[in-house]
């Protein structure tokens, strides 16, 4: 007789809980979890499993929702990521790790969002980084023309500058000097050199020049510098060194206007001036001498001179152009190749005196190939040094000059440190007689304008000792140059017009001579120069020199970071304000006051 069915639960023995065939039923059977699963697919699939990775992959869209009781138990729990190269049910080690770090937005509106996000921040970067590029990049106005705006437009009545109350032109300095003071420092803004000044754009009035056939137009715009004889001539050279440079980058044409100069013409010393650089209109002619303005340098004509130099030389200056990533002395490194630059190019001795400068030079090489004395690093052994008298009046520098025997002892001791292979000999103090032969060293070339101290040094040597100067010369036409008394500023202009052009040419070959300004095919070249750099003599022969040579810089770290290298240094500065802060010692110039 059959039985009744009865009502109570099956055994558990014959609950699928794992979705696996009957036949396996002797395997031990696990509670459906995830790590559960997770153990057993590192054993890899069943073969139940196997026979249905293709008939999940065709329906995996809602196939958990519409599965009998039985198909969910043995639906995977997780949905795979990876498609169909993660099969369900599958899942190795580090696959927790997936979950938890699984993108945000995997579908097509996630990629979207993140695309737009990615591409949002790299656009603000870049906006940034250029923002920073040119808050600190160089100034370099070559290839760009900010000033094309100011100098087209026309001015109304109100911003145009009056010279009615002068009758002769071009201006002295100081008037230069008294028309920009009456405009105020603040006419300029301190962010940007070649800005506007801040109430609007002024200038002088400029008529419309009439056109004649086969004569060259005034120039678009220009850049003059004014010798006023306010200042020594070093001083005019290294102001005017920078001033050349500030026209090139401006695009604009370069003169200098010698009508208020107590030195001659410039062409009695130097090569007329040509602008090996391209300005718009080469070849044309200064403007005339009415349209020159000195302030704002905005102005289509700017004039500077030593009188107006602390206007546009100073702090804008320094800011515009110094190397803002520079360590030390490398901050300086554009203005000094400004002024190299100069010299090489604009300021340049004319025939007659690079005539001169080349005598000298002879000379020198004569007494060294008696020597037989072998140059190094492209500079002969033989060292210039410095004097200036004990009054200098007319210095940009309150500092007193070093005592003679600083300057002694310098030259002694930079010939041992640049020349350990010819020694300087020992006299004995208390010897009578030299008993050495000329010519020994320290071999020197003794650049000064007072004849006292030239004759105070000479005797701190031996009368052996190699000492060439303009005064101690065997060619009479040097002779004639050196000085016969100690320079004076105010006094200068009392002298003579040929005696002002005479010492002129001196002060010139002794530029040369110091620090090697203007060099000649297998000319000689000075080995170090020490001087003062409370003179602007001094300044400029460390251009003559080169930067790397003048400091020690080159292949070695004092270079990189600015320091100067006192073991390869050839500039000595014996200025003893500055020895402490020898990093920072050279100057292109200093503003007069």
């Amino acid at each position: 007789m059959p039985q009744p069915r009865s009502n109570r639960p099956r055994a558990l023995g014959d609950v699928f809980v794992t979705g696996t065939p009957e036949r396996f039923r002797q395997q031990v059977l696990t509670p459906r979890t995830p790590h559960s699963r997770s153990g057993r697919a590192e054993e890899g699939f069943t073969e139940y499993e196997l026979q249905h990775l293709n008939e999940e992959d065709e329906d995996e869209e809602g196939s958990f929702l519409s599965a009998t009781p039985v198909d969910q138990q043995s639906a995977r729990l997780l949905a795979p990521t990876g498609g169909s190269a993660f099969p369900p049910g599958y899942r190795s080690r580090g696959d927790d790790h997936e979950i938890l770090s699984a993108p945000f937005g995997s579908g097509k509106l996630g990629v979207v969002v993140r695309r737009v996000l990615l591409v949002s921040a790299s656009l603000m970067a870049c906006a940034m980084l250029a923002m920073f590029m040119m808050a600190f990049k160089p100034l370099n106005l070559f290839d760009d023309d900010p000033l094309a705006d100011i100098l087209d437009a026309p001015l109304p009545a109100d911003r145009l500058i009056s010279y009615a109350n002068y009758t002769h032109f071009p201006l002295s300095g100081s008037q230069y000097r008294h028309e920009c003071e009456n405009l105020g420092r603040t006419v300029m803004r301190h962010n940007d050199y070649w800005a506007a000044p801040l109430t609007g754009p002024l200038d002088a009035p400029h008529p419309q020049q009439v056109q004649q056939p086969g004569k060259p137009s005034v120039c678009l715009r220009s850049v003059t510098y004014l010798l006023d004889g306010n200042v020594g001539l070093a001083t005019d050279l290294a102001l005017m060194a920078q001033v050349a440079q500030l026209a090139r980058e401006r695009r604009s044409a370069f003169f200098v206007d010698d009508s208020h100069w107590n030195r001659g013409k410039w062409t009695d010393h130097f090569q007329a001036i040509i602008n090996s650089y391209q300005i718009p209109d080469l070849g044309c002619v200064p403007p005339p001498p009415e349209e020159l303005v000195a302030c704002p340098r905005t102005s289509r004509h700017w004039v500077v001179s030593s009188q107006t130099a602390s206007f546009h030389l100073g702090r804008d200056f320094s800011w515009a152009f110094e190397d803002r990533f520079g360590y030390g002395l490398n901050r300086r490194k554009s203005i000094f190749k400004k002024a190299l630059r100069s010299f090489g190019e604009i300021i340049r001795p004319n025939l007659h005196t690079a005539t001169l400068i080349h005598t000298a030079r002879s000379e020198i090489a004569s007494v060294l190939s008696m020597n037989n004395t072998e140059s190094t690093q492209h500079h002969d052994p033989y060292i210039g040094v410095h004097l200036q008298g004990d009054i200098h009046a007319g210095k940009t520098s309150s500092q007193p000059d070093p005592p003679l025997d600083v300057y002694v002892k310098a030259a002694h001791d930079t010939w041992t440190r640049l020349y350990p292979d010819a020694p300087i000999p020992q006299i004995s103090s208390d010897s009578k007689h030299d008993s050495t032969h000329f010519p020994t060293p320290p071999i020197t070339y003794l650049a000064s304008d007072s004849p006292e101290a030239l004759r105070e040094y000479i005797k701190a040597f031996p009368s052996s000792t190699a000492v060439f100067a303009l005064d101690l010369s065997t060619n009479p036409e040097l002779r004639a140059l050196a000085p016969q008394h100690a320079y004076v500023q105010e006094n200068f202009a009392k002298e003579s017009e040929e005696e002002r052009i005479r010492l002129t040419r001196g002060a010139i070959v002794d530029l040369a001579l110091l620090g090697g300004l203007w060099p000649e095919v297998d000319g000689v070249l000075p080995g170090a120069a020490i001087c003062s750099s409370s003179s602007h003599i001094c300044k400029i022969a460390a251009v003559g020199l080169g930067w790397d040579s003048a400091f020690g810089f080159g292949a070695n770290a004092a270079g990189l970071v600015g320091q100067v290298d006192l073991s390869r240094r050839r500039w000595i500065d014996v200025n003893p304000k500055l020895q402490a802060i020898i990093t920072a010692s050279w100057n292109a110039f200093d503003v007069p006051k």
